[in-house]
């Protein structure tokens, strides 16, 4: 069974950032909103836990993103940050910043018939017109928006990723 069959399409699984050391953890959320309002997502933060402890403080965030781009096609995204060990330092140059151990997770997916026009029910002729306008009609397109989705949440992963990789110094 090829990928077209699959109902959310995968475009981007597992794709991480590591950072153990120094972050701005403001600047990636700002990072974030940017990009939420340049390519016109809508999200919703799923989850926000902290957690003070004796190392420092434990976060985790999950974010819900999605856009609709069509009538038939919707793009989700999945980010997961998960903070352990995060203190406040001083860094030369650049004020106040956190220090600690950063993971950024990533997946994407393309959601087909999301406003439920056909049937998922196998032997329904509206099924039948569901994978022949798949497989016949929108699968030129379906292709191009893997490869939109693909660069959207790559341009995302690479600005966070240079903002991680940034040279600092504690004071």
């Amino acid at each position: 069974m090829g990928k077209e069959k699959k109902n959310p399409i995968p475009v981007v699984e597992y794709l991480k950032i590591k950072k153990d050391g120094l972050f701005d953890y403001q600047e990636l959320k700002n990072i974030l909103r940017n990009w939420l309002l340049k390519f016109n997502y809508d999200f919703l933060e799923k989850k926000h836990d902290e957690k003070i402890m004796p190392t420092g403080k434990e976060l985790v965030s999950e974010w819900g993103i999605m856009r609709k781009v069509s009538d038939y096609v919707k793009f989700n995204i999945e980010i997961e940050i998960r903070i352990r060990g995060m203190t406040t330092v001083m860094v030369e140059g650049k004020g106040k910043m956190n220090k600690g151990w950063l993971e950024i997770l990533f997946n994407a997916n393309i959601e087909k018939n999301y406003m439920k026009k056909f049937s998922e029910e196998k032997g329904t002729f509206s099924h039948f017109t569901k994978e022949i306008y798949e497989k016949y009609i929108i699968k030129a397109q379906l292709k191009n928006y893997e490869d939109k989705l693909l660069y959207e949440v790559t341009e995302l992963h690479n600005e966070m990723k240079e903002s991680l990789n940034a040279e600092q110094k504690i004071l």
